[in-house]
């Protein structure tokens, strides 16, 4: 599953230690920070259960 993961500045060590087998796809530095990940239904539960806020990114298929 691919997923953004939004949180604070203050929780980037914790993130880090989450994810730190996790292949980071693109990081983004705004007033949040942004994560996108692929992840499995294991950790997406784990992301859960720590009450980090996500959005699943779904691929959009255009027809011709």
């Amino acid at each position: 599953v691919n997923i953004d993961i939004i949180f604070d500045y203050d929780q980037v060590k914790d993130i880090d230690y989450l994810l730190k087998d996790i292949r980071i796809i693109n990081k983004s530095f705004t007033d949040k920070i942004i994560y996108n990940i692929d992840v499995s239904r294991d950790l997406l539960n784990v992301i859960i259960n720590n009450k980090i806020k996500y959005v699943i990114n779904k691929e959009i298929k255009i027809e011709k």
